[in-house]
């Protein structure tokens, strides 16, 4: 969350119907399985601005 823009993974757009099937129950998903005070500040948010992926991690390598 930046400056009270929530952007989550495109993995939640491309999947939504595995977190609910509208962006209102992927909202809900995220306060679910989110640290308290994440969870506390997604109450305040009722639209995700964007999703994103980060496709240079499937190049990471092994840890």
């Amino acid at each position: 969350m930046r400056n009270d823009n929530l952007t989550v993974s495109s993995i939640y757009d491309w999947f939504q119907e595995n977190s609910g099937g509208t962006e209102t129950r992927v909202l809900a998903h995220l306060r679910e399985f989110a640290r308290l005070e994440l969870a506390r500040d997604l109450k305040l948010v009722f639209e995700i601005k964007a999703f994103e992926y980060d496709w240079s991690l499937n190049h990471a390598g092994a840890r």
